[in-house]
């Protein structure tokens, strides 16, 4: 009739009057993807975490990681490691799960840019990835280095032992030892600046011939000029090694 408030539709499951609907990832009566996660799931029906999305194409390359840590304990079976471009597009990531790994040697499938316009933000023959893990107990994404930095190769097999990332911000880690030491600032000299009227360290210490320990125009030489001084702070500095 002409009352459209009585009319019949169907719902997404094709009942007439019925109540289903879609979830946000256009699943019929879906819950949706669980919070912090996509729609978009791995082979295995998992969810990528929201930052974790990628483009999959023709050219891949699988990254193995024999050890992936977290201020050097094992990562969780529920976290995952991203892989990313030089210019920060994801460009492939893995669920850790060492149970559901082969030999319990995790690797994650990285795609390049192959002949199609989706793929063009991908890897280029010959970059450098960079990489993320996902800690899912704190939902946080945490830069990660690797312990060698492998090309993206087509078909290739990069093997790598480590990957480990620091959950302090204010960390990063010493890839001698795989442990997260405070992250200093770059030690260079002309460290304020106060020399650059007279030539900057190269001068002060070279042509005027002040030591480290010396004061020159109202400031300490080794202060000033650390690096020539070998006065950075850190594992190896301050006369210390």
């Amino acid at each position: 009739d002409a009352d459209a408030s009585n009319d019949c539709v169907q719902d997404c499951a094709g009942t007439w009057g019925g109540n289903s609907v879609e979830d946000s990832c256009g699943i019929c009566d879906g819950d949706g993807p669980p919070e912090y996660y996509s729609c978009d799931t791995d082979e295995n029906g998992n969810h990528y975490p929201s930052n974790f999305e990628h483009t999959i194409t023709t050219q891949i390359a699988s990254y193995t990681f024999y050890e992936v840590t977290i201020d050097g304990v094992i990562i969780d079976a529920n976290d995952w490691v991203g892989g990313f471009t030089p210019g920060g597009v994801c460009v492939g990531a893995f669920q850790w799960n060492p149970d559901a790994c082969g030999g319990g040697i995790c690797n994650v499938t990285l795609y390049g840019v192959g002949g199609s316009d989706f793929s063009q933000e991908s890897l280029n023959f010959g970059d450098i990835p960079s990489f993320q893990i996902y800690d899912a107990s704190e939902n946080k994404y945490i830069d990660a280095i690797p312990s060698s930095d492998e090309a993206f190769i087509p078909l290739s097999f990069p093997q790598i032992d480590n990957l480990w990332g620091c959950s302090d911000e204010n960390e990063t880690v010493d890839t001698s030892t795989g442990e997260c030491v405070e992250d200093l600032p770059d030690c260079v000299d002309d460290a304020t600046g106060a020399f650059a009227g007279f030539g900057g360290c190269i001068t002060v210490i070279n042509a005027f011939g002040m030591d480290c320990d010396q004061n020159f125009a109202g400031t300490n030489v080794g202060t000033e000029c650390p690096a020539t001084c070998n006065m950075c702070p850190g594992v190896c500095g301050n006369g210390v090694y």
